[in-house]
């Protein structure tokens, strides 16, 4: 399933590229059925593998397609506990974070997804990995993200939860609650959560 889910990506991408910098009337016609193509052959998939519980969907974006940017904020507590939110509709679990909004920069774009899912304010975000979902996080396709993880230092605020979360609290790392896979899977927290408490600041941030 996962490598018919990157076939139907690439060629969606492909098409979409195509429509992008293509003028001959018959090639943008050409493209155009490919693209409605992948959307048919995903709802097919969706229909027939009852493994997946959400509508399967391609990229309805305009312009050249690239992968789209995630940052994702992990805060410890003086407790040794992680903090995590609820996704207010899956009501599954997540490190604070999401996509990156145009005209803001990554750590603007981290600060203000921390903010707005917790009521936290963080500062001192430094680097800790860039994954590639295609690779770790198989649950998005067929899109694709390149995520942003960073390990931040809660500087004020008090927890409250918005409309995105129905849940803000700080867990301990042998006991996480469901996550949502697409947005971070186990590995990935208990990873970067003992690589924070066992290296120095200078370590080298993993980039996949």
């Amino acid at each position: 399933m996962k490598e018919i889910l990157l076939y139907i990506q690439r060629i969606e991408a492909l098409a979409q590229a195509g429509l992008s910098f293509s003028n001959d009337f018959y090639d943008i016609e050409r493209y155009n059925e490919i693209k409605l193509l992948t959307n048919q052959m995903l709802r097919k998939l969706s229909i027939e593998d009852l493994s997946k519980t959400k509508r399967l969907d391609v990229n309805t974006e305009y312009g050249y397609p690239t992968p789209k940017l995630d940052v994702r904020a992990i805060v410890i507590n003086s407790e040794g506990k992680i903090l995590l939110v609820q996704d207010s509709h899956s009501k599954k679990w997540s490190l604070p974070g999401g996509f990156c909004d145009i005209g803001f920069s990554l750590i603007e774009n981290l600060h203000k997804e921390v903010s707005e899912e917790t009521g936290l304010t963080v500062e001192k975000s430094r680097l800790l990995a860039i994954i590639d979902t295609n690779r770790h996080n198989s649950d998005n396709l067929p899109q694709q993200y390149y995520k942003f993880f960073f390990y931040c230092n809660v500087k004020k605020g008090s927890i409250k939860t918005s409309y995105e979360t129905s849940q803000v609290e700080y867990f301990d790392i042998n006991y996480l609650p469901d996550l949502s896979l697409k947005r971070n899977t186990k590995k990935q927290i208990t990873d970067f959560y003992h690589k924070i408490l066992s290296t120095q600041e200078t370590q080298k941030p993993l980039i996949d």
